[in-house]
């Protein structure tokens, strides 16, 4: 498979390195903000998560929240342990 334009230099196995899964919190319990938090695989609360929506695999965190966005989870956050580019409050 050839890539063009940003991954145009990545071979398969350098974007999957990239690629993290994602998932959102589907309850806003224990959030002082209530918002839903993704979290990505690498975060020791990922597999904590008991009621969840999986978002996908992406390179970034922008992405999955867009996501999240697009399913409709409109007061959303990114976890400040593993999303700490995307965490606002």
């Amino acid at each position: 498979m050839e890539f063009s334009g940003e991954y145009a230099n990545f071979n398969n196995s350098e974007i999957n390195r990239t690629m993290k899964n994602y998932r959102v919190n589907k309850t806003t319990a224990n959030n002082p903000h209530n918002n839903h938090e993704v979290h990505n695989d690498s975060c020791s609360f990922y597999n904590l998560i008991v009621s969840y929506e999986y978002l996908g695999s992406y390179t970034n965190c922008q992405d999955a929240i867009t996501e999240a966005i697009k399913r409709g989870y409109s007061k959303i956050d990114g976890c400040i342990e593993c999303c700490d580019e995307c965490h606002k409050a």
